[in-house]
């Protein structure tokens, strides 16, 4: 729980959809745009990805952007360009270091201080400690310890950081809303059962993909795309593990990525919706292990599409009219 780094999230079933569901749901994001990004970012703090498999396919998530873009990507590292262009307030310091206890530090205090009043009230009620996850007992006695001085010291660095990536590689853009945009990875590529105990808790450093998204103030799609076969100890058979990719912008180019992640999905013929079911996709041989869609499937689709939105806007409009009469 941290003021700073909380977001909104809005799942999907298909980009169409979300596509409606953020624009009726986020205020501040209904700038007009009428071109996309011609920057494609490719940090090599994060690329290649150490999973062989997991790499090849995120070549054939960049490879659609890059062809419907027409651009191809631009490898950058965050380090690097700090290090050759600096802001006045770095004191001198690498990125790394300068940032080494930004984000985690000041959302562990966040995290144990939205909680003094349930502690205080639980210990004069009950007189004990309440129980709490290892993961949050480890964030509470990380937090405990920050000052008020560091905090605000934290954020600073944060916002600092924000503002020279903003200035210098993602900013905002009258015509495409972001100047560029930003590819990281997501999940892991391998399974993650539930009857095994989940890892220590520790640390994340600043620069990592669970805080770029949230330290920029920049919305993050997150777009599943391909499927990754396993052999389950669970069912003892094949199965597929969802592969996804995210797409970063600056801050208010939310429907701006929604609606450049459908385009250049409909132009590669990759689905824009997912199953329900064992398999998120229909099963094929190829690089993702993902069918293509028909074209007639699609064009039946975005016909479906089109009567859900008439039958959306027409109880709108019934609901306005309800409203109208009961006053």
């Amino acid at each position: 729980m941290s003021s700073a780094f909380d977001t909104v999230g809005q799942f999907g079933r298909s980009l169409d959809d979300l596509h409606f569901i953020v624009s009726h749901t986020f205020e501040n994001i209904h700038q007009t745009f009428s071109e996309f990004p011609t920057k494609i970012l490719y940090p090599r703090e994060f690329y290649p990805l150490a999973n062989a498999q997991q790499q090849a396919m995120t070549e054939e998530f960049v490879k659609i952007l890059e062809d419907f873009l027409g651009v191809k990507r631009t490898p950058f590292s965050f380090v690097e360009e700090w290090e050759k262009n600096p802001p006045q307030e770095d004191g001198g310091l690498p990125l790394l270091e300068y940032t080494e206890k930004s984000a985690f530090w000041s959302l562990c205090y966040d995290y144990y201080h939205g909680f003094d009043s349930f502690r205080d009230e639980y210990s004069a009620k009950f007189d004990k400690k309440p129980f709490v996850s290892p993961v949050v007992r480890f964030r509470w006695d990380v937090g405990k310890d920050v000052t008020s001085q560091q905090y605000e010291t934290y954020m600073k660095q944060l916002e600092v950081f924000r503002n020279w990536f903003t200035e210098n590689f993602m900013g905002p853009d009258s015509k495409t809303l972001s100047n560029a945009i930003l590819i990281m990875p997501y999940g892991e590529p391998h399974p993650e059962y539930r009857d095994e105990a989940n890892p220590p808790a520790g640390t994340f450093p600043t620069i990592a993909e669970k805080f770029i998204s949230p330290i920029l103030h920049a919305p993050q799609l997150v777009l599943p795309f391909a499927q990754m076969p396993y052999l389950s100890k669970i069912s003892g058979r094949s199965e597929m593990r969802p592969i996804a990719s995210t797409m970063i912008g600056a801050k208010g180019s939310d429907l701006m990525l929604i609606k450049l992640a459908s385009e250049a999905f409909k132009k590669a013929w990759w689905p824009t919706s997912i199953q329900t079911g064992r398999y998120m996709y229909p099963v094929a041989d190829n690089a993702r292990n993902v069918g293509s869609v028909p074209g007639e499937i699609l064009v039946t689709y975005e016909t479906n599409q089109r009567a859900v939105q008439e039958l959306q806007r027409e109880f709108e409009k019934k609901s306005e009219e309800f409203v109208c009469n009961a006053m």
